[in-house]
Parts: structure tokens; C-alpha cells; sequence
């Protein structure tokens, strides 16, 4: 089975992150709120990198008729899945949906089990397939895009200038 997605960084203009809402409850929080636990910055890096060719996505409309995309990243592939207005593109999401591709290559070749079990849950014949799909991609790289912009704090004992107590010697 070829595999393979197309997918485009999408520069949105929302904020990413808002600095208050980082707190040490953030797992919990963001479990909530979007039904992925948080990421670390080493797993949403992997989760977010470009695959090597031979792990891209290639999408079919059915057996032996490529669409002619590809997908090379789970941000390629969410571009891809958001354009899908075409009825080649339907039938493609659909064909792809009933095999369970779309999961097995984001767990496979993504590495993210998360996010292929919640695409796993969406049913293939949903009349809003591309647009459920869409919003799914669209938390999990929210998500992954906040774990990755984490503001590291550096410990008060090493710090003097943030830390007046250290600087009273």
C-alpha cells in the first residue's frame, strides 16, 4: 500500500498561546479541552517533521487511480484535507476513511497514536467527513505548535538577577 500526505504549515492569525493559561495543569487541561494529552517539545517536533519520500501519503480516489496528491507531513496532509471540496477529493478522504489509511499512516509513519485514534473514530460516510477531519488536524497541531513555543523557566538558584535573595550576600 502506498502512503503519503500532503500537508501545508497553515499560518493562522489566532494566537497560539496565551502565556496565563501556562500552568502545571496544563495536561489535564489540555486533555479537556481537546482530547489529547499534552505533547512534549521532542514528541511535537517528530510528530510535526517532514517524512523522508518513501513515508509520504499518496492519495486515491480507489484501487489504481491516484489523485495525484501526496502528502509529506501531518501539516501537508491537514492543507490537503481542508482543500478537499472537490468530489475527487471527497471520494478520496471516503476511500481512504473506510480502509483506515488515514490512521495507520499517522500512527505508522507520523508516530502520533493520539491523533490516529481520534481520526479512527470519525465515520467514513459522515456527510462532514473533510470538515471533521479538518478540525481534528487542526486541534492536534494547535496543540503540537503550544508545545513546541513553551517558554522554559530557569531555576531561581541560577538566576541572581531574577531572584533578589541570591544577590544579598
Amino acid at each position: 500500500m502506498d502512503s503519503g500526505f500532503i500537508m501545508h504549515i497553515n499560518n493562522t492569525d489566532k494566537p497560539l498561546t496565551d502565556p496565563e493559561m501556562r500552568t502545571k495543569h496544563k495536561s489535564k487541561r489540555t486533555k479537556r479541552t481537546t482530547g489529547y494529552s499534552a505533547p512534549s517539545q521532542r514528541k511535537a517536533k517528530a510528530i510535526l517533521r517532514d517524512l523522508p519520500l518513501e513515508m509520504n501519503f499518496h492519495f486515491y480516489e480507489e484501487m489504481g487511480k491516484p489523485t495525484g496528491q501526496v502528502a509529506s507531513s501531518l501539516l501537508d496532509f491537514n492543507s490537503k484535507v481542508a482543500s478537499a471540496n472537490s468530489p475527487q477529493t471527497q471520494a478520496s478522504l471516503t476511500f481512504h476513511m473506510k480502509r483506515g489509511d488515514f490512521a495507520t499512516w499517522i500512527r505508522q509513519a507520523i508516530g502520533d497514536s493520539e491523533l490516529a485514534d481520534k481520526i479512527g473514530e470519525i465515520s467514513p460516510s459522515d456527510h462532514n467527513l473533510a470538515e471533521k477531519l479538518h478540525r481534528a488536524l487542526d486541534d492536534r497541531i494547535q496543540q503540537l505548535r503550544e508545545a513546541l513555543i513553551e517558554v522554559s523557566i530557569i531555576p531561581e538558584e541560577r538566576d541572581a538577577t531574577l531572584n533578589p535573595k541570591l544577590c544579598q550576600n
